[in-house]
């Protein structure tokens, strides 16, 4: 096997070779530890294709390749041992994960998942699988009506005053022939939990959201404003308009733009409304607090107060969902059993002791529920069992 096709250097496809010897099982260790440090040398997107070029190697190897399992254990343990780090989080195909630890951490993590999950006596996590969430929704209309749209034919659904609402062919609901006069009809899309859904508002701005959220809003926005209710979570990239300010209110809160992208996340179980902003600018506003946030920054409101969080955002973990991936960065157990959750429609216990138990990395929101547990189940900390659609969580036992 080798590498996919590339524009790579002559010393990349050197290094290649060795990362295919060491996939092989049979590097030397000066060969591992020169790659070690030729991975220190690369540009960090240059040094995050490589990984990910080596995964998709790797994926496509079966459990014979890797008949010389305790040859690689030793690999990993060596340089592991090298950087004087404990290896704690293996790091799956497209999953990867943010170390302040010098690269080869990462290639022993690879080489942990790929090569030695296979010979692991797994705990089993699933008697039923669960496949992952979909496009899912209920449109409900201005006089009650509700259509199921994951089920519904592409086309027109039907109209409210002038306004038509149609079904897109990439499963968008679009709202078009808007007019600025007559009376104001309110709709509301709602996602289940397991569901997500895009909707395209009468205005052009466009809204994802994520399982378990809702969203009202006018078929028309006739007002000075145009304002819409959030519950759950949603992304939103709002189309310009001075004259009109676009409004979200969620609970207690306002946000308030002219034309920006941004993610708000107001779960009531998460504890807190997260307004973090990816382009433009924002105003919020609770009671008599408000505060303008920049590109970069989030705001945090905890439940209960009205006093405002700003700080620096992880912008990738907060619209991973939309880009169709878990993205954990530093998330207590709990924090990431709870969007695993949402998203297979499963109910979360625990057993044990769990505090402290924080984890880092991505997780491709395409899997089945079995999977993703069998990633973080790697890791070392977390062990599961499922019990028809019920996910215990348990600490691994050492």
């Amino acid at each position: 096997m080798s590498f996919p096709k590339r524009v790579y250097s002559n010393a990349m496809n050197h290094h290649q070779e060795l990362l295919q010897k060491i996939a092989a099982g049979n590097s030397t260790p000066e060969e591992r530890a020169a790659l070690s440090e030729w991975l220190k040398t690369l540009s960090e997107q240059v040094y995050h294709q490589v990984l990910l070029d080596y995964a998709e190697i790797m994926s496509q190897q079966t459990v014979s390749d890797f008949h010389n399992a305790a040859l690689l254990e030793k690999v990993n343990a060596d340089i592991a041992r090298a950087e004087q780090v404990t290896l704690a989080v293996p790091v799956y195909r497209r999953m990867w994960f943010r170390y302040s630890a010098a690269a080869s951490i990462l290639v022993a993590a690879l080489l942990s998942w790929y090569i030695f999950s296979p010979f692991k006596a797994a705990v089993p996590v699933a008697t039923t699988n669960i496949p992952p969430g979909s496009n899912k929704a209920v449109l409900t209309l201005a006089n009650g009506r509700q259509i199921v749209l994951n089920s519904a034919q592409n086309g027109l659904l039907g109209k409210q005053g002038t306004v038509q609402i149609i079904k897109l062919d990439s499963g968008l609901l679009s709202y078009q022939g808007a007019t600025t006069t007559g009376e104001v009809l309110y709709n509301t899309i709602a996602t289940p939990r397991g569901g997500q859904f895009q909707v395209l508002l009468p205005d052009g701005s466009r809204v994802w959201l994520n399982a378990a959220s809702s969203l009202r809003f006018p078929t028309a926005f006739t007002g000075a404003d145009r304002a819409v209710t959030l519950t759950g979570e949603a992304y939103f990239e709002v189309a310009q308009n001075q004259a009109k300010p676009f409004a979200v209110t969620v609970n207690n809160m306002k946000v308030q733009v002219l034309g920006t992208s941004f993610n708000i996340m107001a779960y009531e179980e998460e504890g807190a409304v997260n307004t973090t902003l990816v382009s433009g600018a924002v105003k919020v506003n609770c009671e008599n607090n408000q505060a303008v946030i920049a590109p970069g920054q989030q705001a945090v409101l905890p439940t209960g107060k009205s006093q405002f969080e700003i700080g620096a955002a992880n912008i990738e973990a907060a619209v991973a969902w939309k880009e169709g991936h878990f993205l954990f960065d530093n998330n207590d157990i709990y924090t990431i059993m709870r969007q695993v959750g949402r998203w297979y429609d499963v109910e979360i216990s625990y057993q044990g002791d769990l505090s402290g138990i924080t984890l880092s990395g991505a997780i491709s929101r395409k899997k089945y529920v079995s999977q993703v547990l069998d990633i973080l189940a790697t890791t070392g900390r977390v062990q599961f069992e499922m019990k028809d659609n019920r996910i215990i969580v348990m600490a691994k036992q050492q």
